[in-house]
Parts: C-alpha cells; sequence; structure tokens
C-alpha cells in the first residue's frame, strides 16, 4: 500500500509540476513576449476557471491522501503533532 500511495503521490506531483510551468509560460507570454492573452502551452482550450478549479481539486485531493498514508507508515506519531501544531 505504501508504495503505491507513494507512486500516487510522485505522480501527483509530476502533474502540479507542469501546472506550474503552464503559469510560467503564461508570464513569459504576457509579460515579457507582449501576448496580451498568453494562455500557456495548451491557449485557451484550458484557461476556463471551473477547469482550473476541477484540476486542483483533482490533484491536491488524492495527493493529500497519499501523503497522509505514507507519513502515517514512516513516522506514526507525525499526524498527531501536526494536529497539535494546527491547534495552537
Amino acid at each position: 500500500m505504501r508504495d503505491r500511495a507513494f507512486a500516487v503521490f510522485l505522480l501527483l506531483v509530476l502533474l502540479q509540476g507542469v501546472h506550474e510551468l503552464e503559469h510560467v509560460i503564461q508570464v513569459i507570454q504576457r509579460s515579457f513576449l507582449g501576448i496580451p492573452n498568453g494562455n500557456g502551452m495548451l491557449g485557451s482550450l484550458v484557461d476556463i476557471e471551473p477547469l482550473h478549479l476541477a484540476y486542483n481539486t483533482v490533484a491536491y485531493v488524492p495527493a493529500l491522501a497519499a501523503f497522509t498514508l505514507i507519513a502515517r507508515r514512516t513516522r506514526p506519531g507525525l499526524a498527531p503533532r501536526i494536529a497539535r501544531a494546527a491547534r495552537t
């Protein structure tokens, strides 16, 4: 189970890296290349907010679950310490 969670986590981190690259390309297009509606690598096909929200949800929720599974197996006392720190 831990190896599977780790693989899912790595895949989602990779996808999030591509997502960040998309934003970097948008900044370069708009700020340095003078393209007023620079839409990144995939163009206007994916430049809509509901899709952005759905992508983030699909990426973050499983990543958080995989991270939690990995943390519980490798460091059993970590989750309670994080919960206590969040309450203070």
